[in-house]
């Protein structure tokens, strides 16, 4: 789990189709969703990409926890922006992170919708290979 994220055993095989996975930090707490993203493009830019495929994927997966958690998630068009009555193409989850007891900005990660189910498929079949699923039934 201290792998880099894009090295995660459930991101899928080199020579598959990998989801893409977008993240940035915020600045002070977002009260506005349109404030996710620059004004010039929305969440959906390579700008994002690299830092994300870079993060530490134990971070990752305890920022979805994070977001799911606590309400976190904005739907978000097919370019990464919040446009309400627009089809929902994308998901952001925002949470607050903590180091040594202190936050630190808000961060987001985006993903688009059919990368995000693709995503828990693999999560689920790893997990499943790992025992998870007997354990938590056994519990």
């Amino acid at each position: 789990m201290d792998a880099p994220f894009s090295k995660a055993p459930f991101r899928g095989q080199e020579k598959e189709e990998r989801d893409r996975w977008y993240y940035r930090q915020l600045q002070g707490k977002p009260r506005d969703p349109n404030k996710l993203v620059d004004a010039d493009h929305g969440l959906r830019h390579d700008d994002y990409l690299q830092p994300a495929e870079n993060l530490k994927t134990r971070f990752v997966i305890g920022q979805l926890r994070n977001a799911l958690a606590h309400g976190g998630v904005i739907y978000l068009n097919g370019k990464g922006l919040y446009q309400p009555g627009q089809e929902a193409r994308m998901l952001a989850f925002i949470t607050e992170e903590w180091r040594d007891e202190k936050p630190i900005p808000y961060t987001v990660l985006g993903v688009i919708e059919a990368d995000f189910s693709s995503f828990l498929r693999r999560w689920a079949r790893w997990l499943g290979e790992q025992g998870i699923n007997q354990s938590a039934l056994a519990a």
